[in-house]
């Protein structure tokens, strides 16, 4: 008798029952995949070398996975096969699918968050399912999840980093069905310094997000023309703030969606004599609420901050109140409906909204701000929310 492995070559024959089971029991779990119609030419050619007159039978034992079980190309052989599948006690598998951070770009002192999915094969829901995420061996949060049967669950949960550099991450749960599947192993990157493209049209327009990222040497900023607008300015950023735009071409056009679906941040702040078609056609193909006629009503305070949004984990010790509101005399009020897919930051109500983001498919973020920073339409880059918001 013989065992055959998919890791080695054939173990030396062994003439007792005893012997072999224990040769099986020493079989270890291994990444390798062998095909299956390779074990059984292997096996009929050792059976083809021993003795005709001795009975040659082959035992397989496998789980048959359709990656790895193709027979069809087997060839009669007169050798007796017998096929043994194992079934599982406990029926159904319950293990983490993907993991995916929220931001492309990950940035000390600035909150991180990172998103999975666990899937649960079974036709029993999990009610109180424990996940532990560590980095560099450190714990760094405990989360628990609710998984129904036969579905999945998509859940978040936040951190921070103080150095930089690359670490090693892990997400952990804990099942009673198969075990190797209950980690997930990941590395991502610590930026020493954050790059950010601002995007002006015109030469008296404001140095408004220059000067607000000028006091921190972390954010690496460039200015530049829209008419100057490439390809390659785009490389490496992290976030790109297109700042009082009136007339968006399609050159740049063209470029905030490719850079999109590459998964990239972008800002996008209308001029005080905004294109409206030009604007629309692309908020509209965004899938996000277009821009009505500009309006010069009483000045409004934005009423609605949405401080409970992801993008504000770590920013705040506590819920902010008493917090000063910015007060807008003239803006662009968003046209907005139900099939739109964007989340609003802030707002003079819940149901009317100043400032929203949206997440494309590719990971990228697309804001939107309903006036221009000037001090003709508010004075909102001069309150402390609006330096949370954008550091």
């Amino acid at each position: 008798m013989r065992v055959l492995k998919s890791t080695s070559c054939p173990l030396q024959s062994s003439p007792s029952k005893s012997e072999i089971t224990d040769r099986i029991k020493e079989i270890s779990l291994s990444p390798a995949a062998t095909p299956l119609l390779n074990a059984l030419n292997i096996s009929n050619d050792l059976l083809n070398k021993t003795d005709e007159n001795q009975q040659k039978r082959l035992f397989l034992f496998s789980d048959f996975q359709t990656s790895t079980s193709d027979l069809s190309q087997l060839s009669p052989a007169s050798t007796a096969l017998f096929f043994y599948q194992p079934q599982a006690e406990i029926q159904g598998n319950i293990f983490i699918d993907s993991i995916w951070f929220e931001s492309p770009v990950q940035s000390v002192n600035l909150p991180i968050t990172l998103a999975f999915r666990i899937k649960n094969l079974s036709d029993k829901p999990l009610e109180n399912l424990s996940l532990t995420l560590r980095i560099n061996d450190k714990d760094k949060g405990v989360k628990t999840v609710k998984v129904g049967a036969n579905s999945f669950v998509e859940e978040t949960i936040n951190f921070n980093h103080l150095t930089p550099g690359i670490k090693k991450g892990a997400i952990k749960i804990k099942t009673n069905q198969l075990f190797f599947d209950d980690q997930f192993y990941f590395t991502y990157n610590i930026q020493n310094q954050t790059n950010i493209l601002i995007v002006n049209e015109g030469e008296n327009n404001p140095k408004t997000f220059e000067k607000l990222y000028a006091v921190n040497p972390f954010y690496n900023f460039k200015a530049i023309q829209i008419g100057q607008l490439k390809q390659s300015d785009f490389t490496d950023q992290a976030l790109v703030i297109f700042n009082n735009i009136n007339d968006l071409t399609s050159g740049a056009v063209n470029l905030i969606k490719d850079n999109l679906s590459k998964g990239a941040s972008v800002v996008m702040i209308p001029g005080a004599k905004a294109n409206l078609n030009a604007w629309n056609s692309f908020l509209s193909a965004q899938n996000q609420p277009t821009l009505k006629a500009l309006t010069n009503e009483n000045a409004r305070s934005l009423n609605y901050f949405n401080d409970k949004d992801p993008l504000f984990t770590g920013v705040f010790e506590k819920s902010p109140e008493n917090y000063s509101k910015a007060s807008i005399k003239n803006y662009y009020p968003l046209l907005v409906n139900s099939n739109q897919n964007f989340i609003s930051l802030f707002g003079f109500n819940d149901n009317n909204p100043f400032l929203t983001y949206s997440k494309t498919k590719s990971g990228g973020r697309l804001f939107l701000q309903a006036a221009p920073l000037l001090p003709e339409f508010s004075n909102f880059d001069k309150q402390a929310l609006f330096a949370a918001t954008f550091l």
